[in-house]
């Protein structure tokens, strides 16, 4: 059994609160790809957004309070698209890693199909230096992540055999690129064979040596073997960027890349998405399964391996471990019902555990009631998510949407259900307006008063045990947000920024 409120499906035995959600962009279609945090919470974005739905796309950077207020936000762009892939913070600099097919201002040196940018940024928006990898095709983009030493690894994969892309084994080879802090090379790769071998994330193991990450259609060069269509390709490199050794996983049909994170242990955690029932997957519960592997650093072997889905198309987006150690997979599901949960939309996100190496066990469900994607999530200290995407949702939590599609940025706390009524918890608080009410149930009463005792929104029941109050529309102030419980009544002082 499962209940649905407010844009969350979730089991019976986990309950979600909401501490706040932003939908950020403009008319058009707009996409959020990654995020990072600061010591002090604060939450640093990159992506790529539309003014209107016939212009092209811009990168945007932002920075949020642990409180969901923005700070700041920056595009840059010009005539053509620009999109942000990743970001990174080092030595007290955002890095921003980006792509661009543009040919005037600040992408005049753009000498291909598209081309590969690194930004970097102050934390307070202000742009300080930029870099520029270029062949003469196509040169993407995938991730940037940086060193023990100080320096920075970008992954990349790219058509190109000119230009900085100078070298190619086939057709789109993967690449890794090693830079110091102000962008200048240290050396670069190229990894492959004579078909198409693309790159999806690259980290450092603890004893400084690199693992990259993609799906590989190749059968020859520095792949060893192809089992069929793609397959999950994973390479260990010297801090020198020579190759330790390669592994291929998958089945008799495609497997795609998405995700790596590595444990204190040393061992390595893959996410991807299979069309197959053979060979290193053992089953496969419908059209696409998410893919979940754990590896062994010392020479790439599975450990185990498990697949989640149900009859429909499902996909793996994302991995993060929590404080504890323990890891969780977000993903996305278009089936009506996804493990036991109705969806409420054509596409909404997943949220599962990994009881490694036998189990992963489905948490809850977010989403509107159209598209909805999670691009990458962080479990911070006490437990609470922050996750980012893309949505074009336009009801409970989406409400605020501001075009075709938005970027989606949303904090959530996920706790197991007690038979104890909590106190009800307003967030944020102070609040420019949308405040999300926590721990209420269905039965409960909600009225508004400002400071003087009026009456400004009227009395109405709640649907669930997460609502959002809209109070965009009233003056700044302090507002008495009255609950009235079966048995017992609640008052919340809010300010109103």
């Amino acid at each position: 059994m499962c209940l649905a409120l407010s844009g969350v499906a979730y089991s019976q035995s986990t309950e979600e609160f909401v501490h706040w959600q932003r939908s950020i962009g403009g008319s058009g279609e707009d996409a959020m790809s990654d995020m990072v945090t600061d010591t002090s919470g604060n939450l640093f974005v990159v992506g790529s957004v539309q003014s209107s739905s016939n212009q092209s796309m811009d990168i945007l950077v932002s920075g949020f309070a642990e409180s969901g207020r923005e700070l700041w936000s920056v595009t840059l762009g010009d005539l053509g698209d620009d999109h942000g892939i990743s970001i990174e913070l080092l030595n007290n600099q955002l890095y921003i890693l980006a792509s661009s097919n543009s040919k005037s201002g600040l992408f005049s040196e753009n000498s291909g199909r598209e081309d590969i940018y690194l930004f970097r940024f102050t934390l307070d928006g202000a742009l300080i230096g930029q870099t520029h990898f270029a062949g003469n095709y196509s040169d993407i983009p995938t991730e940037i992540t940086k060193t023990k030493n100080g320096e920075l690894l970008i992954s990349a994969h790219s058509l190109s055999d000119n230009g900085f892309f100078d070298t190619n084994k086939g057709q789109t080879d993967m690449w890794v690129i090693r830079v110091n802090a102000i962008g200048e090379l240290i050396w670069k790769k190229n990894l492959g064979g004579m078909e198409e071998d693309f790159s999806v994330s690259i980290e450092e193991t603890k004893n400084g040596e690199l693992i990259i990450f993609g799906h590989s259609s190749s059968y020859d060069g520095d792949i060893g073997v192809n089992y069929g269509d793609f397959d999950l390709s994973l390479f260990k490199l010297n801090s020198a960027g020579n190759i330790l050794w390669e592994q291929n996983y998958g089945g008799l049909q495609a497997e795609i890349g998405v995700d790596l994170i590595i444990k204190n242990d040393g061992h390595l955690f893959l996410a991807g998405n299979t069309l197959s029932s053979s060979l290193d997957i053992q089953k496969n519960a419908g059209f696409s399964d998410a893919w979940v592997l754990e590896v062994n650093d010392l020479n790439g072997e599975i450990i185990w391996e498990q697949t989640h889905g149900g009859p429909e198309s499902d996909y793996a987006a994302s991995l993060a471990f929590n404080a504890k150690g323990e890891l969780f997979l977000m993903g996305l599901t278009n089936a009506p019902v996804f493990m036991g949960d109705a969806i409420r939309g054509k596409q909404n996100v997943w949220l599962a555990q990994i009881n490694s190496p036998n189990t992963i066990e489905h948490i809850a469900v977010f989403g509107g009631n159209e598209y909805d994607a999670v691009s990458k999530f962080i479990i911070h200290e006490g437990g609470s998510i922050t996750l980012i995407g893309t949505s074009n949702s336009t009801n409970d939590l989406f409400s605020d949407n501001k075009g075709k599609g938005d970027g989606w940025l949303m904090k959530v706390e996920l706790t197991r259900t007690t038979s104890e009524a909590a106190t009800v918890s307003a967030h944020p608080n102070p609040s420019n307006g949308l405040v999300y009410l926590n721990n209420i149930s269905a039965t409960d009463e909600i009225r508004v008063h400002n400071s003087m005792g009026q009456l400004v929104l009227a009395p109405y029941q709640v649907t669930g045990i997460s609502e959002r109050i809209d109070l965009t529309s009233f003056l700044p102030g302090v507002y008495l947000i009255h609950i009235q419980r079966e048995s017992s009544s609640e008052l919340i002082r809010l300010v109103r920024n």
